[in-house]
This record gives structure tokens, sequence and C-alpha cells, in this order.
């Protein structure tokens, strides 16, 4: 078992391996295209589809995202241990993308709570693994954080491809109720690209599983890695995160559209999503830069300075250009935070548990900090109502930014690396 001090000091530098044929870079680039659009197909209006379009109450919105931790608390450990030990992630992935496509398709034909609420519980289920699957497959074939960026970039950019063409899509049908009653369309886009996604998986390079006889739970084995108080302040920051992004996967299109907001329709509030990942598909190249040239934690830091910027934008409230255009600094946190936290943990991990590492993240930021902002934003839309309609988004917004600013902290005291020359140095 690593002590310790021996799990921080892997943390100083990444490694710098051998640069994999472009091929491999392209072929896993079209991975992360296609996982991501599956997700952008329907999750940026599924708070809006639900309230507005099927008039669903806050709790009933709020419960159908609950689902998506609940299931992350144990489909990532599960999809971790059989990457790690039983079958090859692709063919885990094309099995996922089966089953989601057929969620989604009853997603899109459901009208009652029960019916809708069941087969999106069934697409968390089965998409709560994806993000470790897909990492399992990248780290294992681009294990160095400059070429992940540069595959990683495709994901950000598939983001911004769905979003557009959904905006233009709605944009056909006049204002905010006609277009409304043809979102629909989004959840059977989002099957279309999960069954492009399963047939392609199959075609991914082969990640053999390591099969060992010693510590075969490999979940297990990565709870080890919490003994290391840096690696236990990543994990407690991943929550935070994942608390304030589902005040923006879940707030910002109702905010967006909300006469309280900024009262624009379906179609603009989509294409003015997309702002938020222009910058983000900018920096996904230079990830492997920014670490060598200022380290993960820095790195990291940088990461989440944005939040704190993006939630005083939302509460302010206006002018709306400049609120959207502060929201491009999402951007920074994809790459720096979120991402970021990925290369940290695949420097910590060990070969053979490297998957479940991921999967450890997952339940950190997809199961226990989603879940908590899932439940959190439940509450304060419910509670700040406004009595003629919308919320009080002032006051709302004023929740996760204490959030970030606690994150802030933890990283800075509770993430201590050791101090290093640089690579170019030594």
């Amino acid at each position: 078992m690593l002590s310790a001090r021996s799990l921080d000091g892997l943390l100083v530098s990444l490694p710098e391996p051998r640069t994999p044929p472009r091929a491999l870079t392209a072929r896993l680039s079209l991975m992360y295209f296609l996982d991501v659009a599956v997700i952008a197909s329907y999750l940026p209006l599924l708070a809006l589809y639900m309230k507005r379009g099927l008039a669903f109450s806050e709790g009933q919105v709020s419960a159908v995202f609950a689902v998506g931790p609940l299931a992350a608390l144990i489909a990532p450990p599960l999809a971790g241990f059989l990457a790690d030990r039983v079958l090859s992630a692709h063919w885990l992935l094309s099995l996922i993308n089966l089953v989601r496509a057929g969620a989604l398709l009853c997603a899109a034909r459901a009208h009652t709570f029960p019916e809708f609420f069941a087969a999106m519980a069934t697409v968390s289920l089965v998409s709560a693994p994806s993000s470790v699957l897909t990492s399992a497959v990248a780290f294992s074939h681009l294990p160095a954080a400059r070429q992940i960026g540069k595959a990683r970039v495709w994901g950000t950019l598939s983001w911004i491809f769905v979003l557009w063409a959904l905006g233009g899509y709605l944009a056909r049908f006049g204002g905010l109720t006609a277009q409304l009653e043809h979102t629909w369309v989004a959840f059977v886009l989002g099957a279309a690209i999960s069954l492009l996604q399963m047939a392609y998986s199959l075609a991914l390079p082969r990640t053999t599983p390591v099969r060992l006889k010693k510590s075969p739970f490999a979940f297990v084995a990565a709870l080890g890695l919490l003994r290391a108080p840096s690696f236990l302040a990543l994990m407690v920051v991943s929550s935070l995160i994942a608390v304030m992004y589902q005040f923006f996967v879940i707030g910002q299109t109702l905010f967006y559209t909300d006469p309280s907001g900024l009262g624009l329709d379906v179609a603009v509030a989509s294409r003015a999503s997309s702002v938020c990942q222009i910058l983000e598909a900018l920096l996904f190249p230079f990830l492997g830069r920014l670490v060598q040239r200022f380290g993960i934690r820095r790195v990291l830091l940088f990461g989440l300075l944005p939040w704190p910027i993006r939630f005083i934008a939302y509460a302010y409230g206006h002018p709306g250009w400049l609120v959207i255009l502060i929201q491009g600094l999402h951007g920074i946190n994809v790459v720096c935070a979120f991402m970021g936290l990925q290369v940290a943990i695949e420097t910590l991990a060990p070969k053979h548990i490297r998957a479940s590492a991921q999967a450890l993240y997952a339940v950190f930021f997809n199961g226990i900090g989603a879940l908590s902002g899932q439940l959190m934003c439940g509450l304060l839309l419910a509670h700040y109502t406004l009595a003629r309609g919308g919320y009080d988004w002032r006051r709302i917004y004023l929740v996760p930014l204490a959030l970030s600013l606690l994150a802030v902290s933890i990283l800075i005291w509770g993430f201590r690396p050791p101090a290093v020359a640089p690579p170019a140095a030594r």
C-alpha cells in the first residue's frame, strides 16, 4: 500500500510518454465526440422540458435529477471493477449505449411522471459509468495530459454542434410555447447518437482488463488512496464542484428563459448556452502544457476561480449579454478543474486500479456531490418561487457562490504536493 507521502509525490509532474499515432488520437476523439453528444442532446433542455413542457413540480424535477447521482453511487464502481478485472471497456461502452438508446426513446414518448421517471432513471443508471469507461480507454492509450486534451476537445465541439443543431431546429416553431411542444426531439436525437456510439465502441482500441489474483476488488483498493491528505482534498473539492455544476445544469436554461431571468426563448437560450464551450474548445489542446508549466495545483486553482465570478454574474442578472459572455469562463472550469482532477487521479493511481480510481472520483462527483447539488437546487427553487411567477435568482445563486469560495479555500490549504523544479530545469 502506498503511503500518503508517496501518493502526494506522484502528483509532482506528469509523465511524458511516447506520442501515439495520429490515427489513434482521431479514433479516441470520435469516442469523446459521440459520448458527449448524447448528453448534450437532452441535458441542457431537461429541466425546462420537465418544468414547462410536462408541467412537473419542483420536487418532481429534483427527483428526476437526483436519480442520476444515486446511480453514480453504484454503477461507476461496478463498471470500474469490470473494466479493471473482467471485460474490455469498449464492450461495456457498447452495452451501455444500447440500453441508453432504448431508455431515451421511452423518455421521448413519456407524458406522465412515473413513465418519464422510470425512463430517465434507466438513462442515469447506464450513463453514470460512461465517463469512467471513456477515461479508462483514453488514459490507457493516451496517458499524457496534452494528448488527452487534444482528444477530449472533440467532446466540447460536439456539445456546441448539438446545441446549435437543436437551436436551429426549434427556431422553426416560433415562440416559446410552440418550441416546448417539440423539445421531445432532443431525446430521439440522443437515442440515435447512442446507437452510433454503441456500434463505434466495438471499433475502439482494446483495453485489456488486468486480472490479478491479489486484491481482485479494485474499487476497495482505490479507497486506500483516500489515506493521502491531498487526494482526500481533491475528492472533497470534486464534490463541491459537482454541487455548483448542478446550479449550472438545472438552473441555466430556466434562468435564460425565465421572465425574472433573461427572458429568452428556447432556441436562443440553446444557442446562448454554447458560449460556455468556446473557451473550453480553445484550452483543451493546451492542458498538458499548462500542467507542465504551472503544475497541477495551480492549474486546479485556475479552474476553480471562475466559479465565483460566474455566480456573481448570475446573481446580478444584467445586462443579459454580459451575463452570457461571462459564462464563457465555464471552459476554464471544465478543462482545468474537471479534466485536471481526472489527470491528477490518473497520475496517483497504480495501473491495475486506474479505472476504479476514476470510478471513485465519479462517486464523489456524480454521486455524492451531484445528489447534494440537485436536492439543494430543488429546495431553493421551491423556496424562492415568486408570487408573480419565476424565481428570485439573486438569492438562489448566493448559495453556490459561497460554496465556490469554500472549494477554493480547501484546495489552497488542503492540497499540498511537494514543490520541485520544473521538468526543463531537471
